[in-house]
């Protein structure tokens, strides 16, 4: 990527483009009775570090990566159904992106660059394809993550039908609306609606991230084994069967009258995790417009409890994730307020965790709207709100 980085996204974004451009053209004489709509940009993203400091590992000091890149987007959008039927929608639509980086801080230092860890990475859809061993040194691993970037992407490609606001279904690849799951999810929701309630169902099977200077291509967030988990002899537990992804599934039950807006929700994923919580808010004007004041304050309560063996490993040592051991369970608060004057705003985020709560919920989406990644990736790229012992924002 670092030769001919401006050739290199422009052979990327030409040939995404003649994809795109040649189905289009061989399947428009059949959609000529369908409204269809092509859309596209180009984005440019960096980040700048202030703390250049040379490494030391040994004393836990990790310069902040600097990086910039340049991505291109393509996408199609379908409209099966005659517009007469206008209380029904049948929508189909595809997308993707290709870019590259044409500026990396990371490739000077010691083991080559490291940025596809934030642009282009891809293990496998389970994991484990880099083939790494523990004898590896970090030349020689890095060199292998590096050699599976790949810097474009699928992104969308999902079909979805409504009827009015009383029922829709969706299924394929496309942009998560999951409070705790961001990014592009593979899967499908359903929802049904009366009068103020509505009930959402959400299962998904794959995750991917593509904007914003991020690219990290289609994987399993979360996998497990075909078979159960056995107690041995060291107080740890051992899997039985193949790997596989069960997938996260999540139950929202919404219920929305005037100024209040109150879900309960349940994420779960097999033989991991249960995840249930509630969220309450109230809004002194539902319809703001930019004019006048508004006041939102919003509360979130979070109780994932983790199965055993996602707390201790196979020796019967604790797991640790963000720099502490995953605990059984853990609770988070979130209270957010929200004043509006005209077109200014200020928002203030108080952030409690109880536990290591986003061990493996919280981490890939998370309502708080603090920020959560912004550390050194040579120290794991999270910073302190995933803990959060306390958080102001």
């Amino acid at each position: 990527m670092q030769n001919s980085p401006f050739s290199s996204v422009a052979t990327k974004f030409v040939l995404l483009t003649f994809i795109f451009l040649g189905n289009f053209w061989f399947f428009a004489p059949s959609l000529k009775a369908f409204d269809y709509k092509i859309g596209g940009k180009a984005e440019q993203a960096s980040q700048v570090g202030f703390n250049q400091a040379p490494m030391n590992r040994n004393k836990g000091i990790y310069p902040m990566q600097q990086y910039g890149t340049v991505s291109g987007f393509l996408n199609v959008d379908f409209n099966l159904l005659p517009k007469k039927l206008d209380s029904h929608s049948l929508k189909v639509g595809i997308g993707g992106m290709a870019g590259g980086v044409f500026f990396d801080s990371t490739r000077k230092l010691h083991g080559g660059s490291k940025i596809y860890d934030y642009y282009g990475f891809y293990d496998g859809y389970l994991g484990g394809a880099s083939n790494i061993f523990s004898e590896d040194d970090i030349v020689t691993a890095n060199g292998k993550e590096r050699s599976l970037a790949k810097t474009y992407i699928f992104s969308d490609a999902f079909i979805e039908y409504k009827y009015k606001d009383f029922f829709g279904i969706k299924g394929g690849r496309y942009t998560s609306t999951m409070p705790y799951r961001s990014g592009k999810t593979q899967g499908f929701e359903v929802f049904g609606e009366y009068k103020h309630t509505r009930l959402i169902w959400f299962s998904s099977f794959g995750r991917a991230i593509a904007g914003g200077g991020f690219l990290i291509n289609w994987y399993a967030p979360r996998t497990s084994y075909s078979g159960n988990w056995s107690k041995n002899a060291q107080g740890g537990w051992t899997h039985h069967g193949y790997q596989l992804s069960y997938g996260t599934h999540a139950l929202r039950l919404i219920y929305n009258k005037h100024k209040l807006l109150a879900e309960f929700f349940y994420y779960f994923s097999p033989k991991m995790f249960n995840a249930p919580g509630f969220s309450l808010v109230w809004d002194s004007d539902p319809n703001f417009s930019e004019k006048g004041f508004r006041s939102q304050t919003r509360l979130i309560a979070f109780f994932p409890v983790y199965e055993p063996w996602m707390v201790v490993n196979s020796s019967g040592a604790p797991i640790y994730k963000y720099d502490r051991p995953v605990t059984a369970n853990g609770q988070s608060l979130i209270i957010r307020q929200r004043f509006d004057y005209n077109n200014f705003y200020l928002v203030g985020t108080f952030y409690k965790n109880f536990g290591n709560t986003n061990a493996y919920v919280g981490n890939m989406g998370n309502p708080a709207g603090v920020l959560m990644g912004g550390n050194s990736m040579y120290a794991g790229g999270w910073g302190s709100a995933i803990k959060s012992f306390w958080y102001f924002s």
